[in-house]
């Protein structure tokens, strides 16, 4: 691909700019509730379960979110489930500057954020294609994944700034403000964008149709385990990062928004080199060489010999889950068929999303038994052990394939 040449396309350049605001209050947002969580509860199985409530929604309802979205102009839909989130912010804005927040009604308020990202994130996903084209589609990808870590990089410093100076009611005021922008951008754009079955159908003969498509497609039969492992037993470290400024390195929530940071820092970064390959060289081997580098960042959080070795590390740990979440986005929604695409990837961000509250409350628990650094080194074993298992039954079909 051309650098970001899918902000060439007007349309599209309308809506990312709009939706880099929009992530940006909603990372000033979660770094700010994952430091409200800590400070109420100081137990890191309380951070896992509000990672639970926030992502375990899209296990269930993904399918669903990626059915309206092939049936459904996209755009209309995609307005309404901002107005939802804006609703949700603005409560715990309000609960939150009043002093009256409680940890059930966070987790209330986290669970309804996951239902409405679970329905969102399909729809926001296959509008990529209907604004770019296939042209533009991988750069598309790579600048969505930079607006979300744009957000990443920059929102949770200056959460950490506001924490320290107002309190966390602020940050969440931020964030009902900042998805006001991206409905802006919503409204410029044109109608009319979905690929499948406009009306009537039921939900699970909607679904068979796709388990048949990833029963006989290869790509997906080697994707998504990729993902569900990465999900489950690597991404829980960024839950547990409240832990690491302040048990680990004895340091305040600008510890925590700097830790936040780095991540989203590696990810731009790692956006900025895949934005110079082109389409024809990405391929399956790339998403394995990705995940391996993710293990190997991961080590600074297990050994953590100082805080900048740390900030380091999470920068190329965010390079390296970028670059294979790129290749993996990028290699199903070029193979689904158009009127499958929403309910391709809402497969992809169903697992993706959903296992990855299951990992974190894994993870919390299994840090309150053993210490973070074991339960995070487990999980990296895990994700190391899959990625051998790869590479062993690769080499043996190549080997039998030679013998035949």
């Amino acid at each position: 691909m051309k650098s970001f040449s899918a902000l060439t396309v007007p349309a599209y350049r309308r809506f990312w700019i709009g939706h880099v605001v929009s992530l940006m209050g909603t990372a000033i947002q979660h770094t700010a509730l994952l430091w409200l969580v800590y400070r109420l509860t100081e137990s890191p199985i309380a951070l896992g379960w509000v990672t639970f409530f926030f992502q375990a929604p899209s296990l269930v309802l993904g399918v669903l979110g990626g059915t309206i979205a092939d049936r459904n102009d996209r755009v209309s839909i995609l307005i309404r489930y901002y107005i939802l989130y804006i609703a949700q912010a603005t409560a715990l804005a309000y609960l939150t500057l009043k002093g009256a927040v409680t940890i059930e009604q966070i987790y209330t308020l986290s669970l309804l954020h996951g239902v409405i990202a679970a329905l969102e994130v399909p729809a926001r996903q296959t509008l990529v294609k209907d604004l770019t084209g296939t042209q533009h589609l991988a750069s598309g990808i790579v600048l969505n994944s930079v607006a979300f870590n744009v957000g990443r990089m920059i929102g949770p410093p200056i959460a950490g700034l506001l924490i320290y100076l107002v309190g966390e009611g602020p940050c969440f005021a931020i964030n009902a403000a900042s998805f006001v922008a991206v409905i802006l951008s919503l409204m410029t754009l044109p109608r009319g964008s979905a690929d499948g079955e406009t009306t009537g159908g039921r939900i699970v003969p909607a679904f068979s149709v796709v388990l048949d498509f990833l029963r006989t497609d290869r790509r997906p039969r080697r994707i998504l385990p990729l993902v569900a492992v990465i999900s489950f037993f690597g991404i829980p470290v960024y839950s547990m990062l409240s832990v690491y400024a302040k048990e680990v390195f004895g340091m305040g929530p600008a510890a925590l928004g700097l830790l936040t940071g780095a991540g989203g820092l590696g990810a731009v970064f790692g956006a900025s080199l895949m934005s110079r390959k082109e389409p024809s060289r990405i391929r399956l081997s790339d998403t394995y060489v990705g995940a391996a580098m993710f293990c190997a960042f991961q080590l600074g959080f297990i050994l953590p010999i100082s805080f900048p070795i740390t900030l380091l590390c999470g920068v190329g740990t965010g390079a390296a889950l970028l670059y294979t979440l790129v290749h993996c986005n990028h290699l199903l929604q070029t193979g689904a068929p158009d009127n499958l695409r929403g309910r391709v990837i809402s497969v992809y961000t169903s697992i993706l999303i959903g296992l990855n509250p299951l990992g974190s409350l894994f993870v919390g628990a299994l840090a309150e038994r053993i210490g973070i650094h074991a339960a995070i080194g487990l999980g990296e074993c895990v994700v190391l052990a899959f990625l051998g298992l790869v590479l062993a039954r690769t080499e043996w079909s190549q080997v039998r394939e030679a013998l035949t």
